[in-house]
């Protein structure tokens, strides 16, 4: 069926087996067990296939995604939606996001941190988000310090401003995918969810902590490109103006050769 990935059932932090899609209820019935269901662009027949009986709280996230690609060197975006009860996550991966695999492969390595159950699965994916994003933050500052050394080397050309410009739109948009992770770490780190068992929120607020941080360098960056811009253009317009006094120089004498 198109979109499954895999769907595991854990209990006491170890992993059970493979569960096929029909027997997920029967599973969710068993005391100290929980499904982890991972999926990638699912088609309606899927996702009709896997609704879940909701038991107590449910909790759903929506988590926008972004890492650099390897080969072209630009940043690929896509989006995670999270479904989270007492015993049982739904991972749901859209557009260009990075798979999910070596989170697996971590938690199941970390049986008494998997025990806590699906709420510690929500926080080794958030961790897993959050991650993707300092390599942008890394690269973004890499562009700043070469635009840096093109401006005050004297390479003024049209070039450096569009590319100003064009690193505060991605930097604007990568803002924009970070917000979520900021607000919904926030969120997760208050007592009144019952999902988050206490002992896993101190794992959360890492998460906020580190989004935040990285909200805080990309509003640097952005600090920064713009005073890179008002430097650059400061510098063209006394480039300009010296060229204009060059020219009037050359142009006063030949005008009294000609009286």
């Amino acid at each position: 069926m198109k979109g499954l990935v895999t769907c595991v059932a854990y209990a006491g932090g170890r992993r059970i087996g493979e569960v096929s899609i029909p027997d997920i209820s029967e599973v969710l019935k068993l005391p100290d067990r929980f499904v982890w269901l991972g999926l990638v662009e699912p088609d309606e027949e899927m996702l009709a296939e896997i609704q879940l009986e909701r038991y107590g709280d449910s909790l759903f996230v929506v988590l926008r995604t972004a890492h650099l690609d390897p080969t072209t060197g630009g940043i690929d975006y896509g989006e995670t939606h999270l479904f989270v009860g007492p015993n049982y996550i739904v991972s749901i991966r859209h557009g260009r996001s990075l798979p999910y695999t070596d989170v697996r492969t971590r938690c199941e390595a970390s049986p008494d941190l998997l025990a806590k159950g699906p709420g510690f699965v929500l926080y080794a994916l958030m961790d897993f988000i959050v991650d993707q994003y300092f390599p942008l933050v890394d690269a973004f500052e890499d562009k700043l310090g070469a635009l840096e050394d093109n401006i005050f080397s004297q390479t003024l050309t049209r070039e450096t401003t569009e590319q100003i410009y064009q690193l505060k739109r991605e930097l604007l948009e990568v803002k924009r995918a970070v917000a979520p992770l900021v607000d919904m770490g926030n969120r997760l780190v208050r007592a009144d969810l019952t999902l988050i068992p206490d002992a896993a929120r101190v794992y959360f607020r890492d998460v906020y902590d580190r989004a935040i941080r990285i909200n805080e360098m990309i509003d640097t960056i952005r600090e920064l490109l713009t005073t890179a811009l008002e430097a650059n253009l400061s510098l063209i317009s006394v480039s300009q103006n010296e060229a204009m006094k060059r020219l009037a120089a050359w142009a006063r004498p030949s005008s009294r050769s000609r009286r």
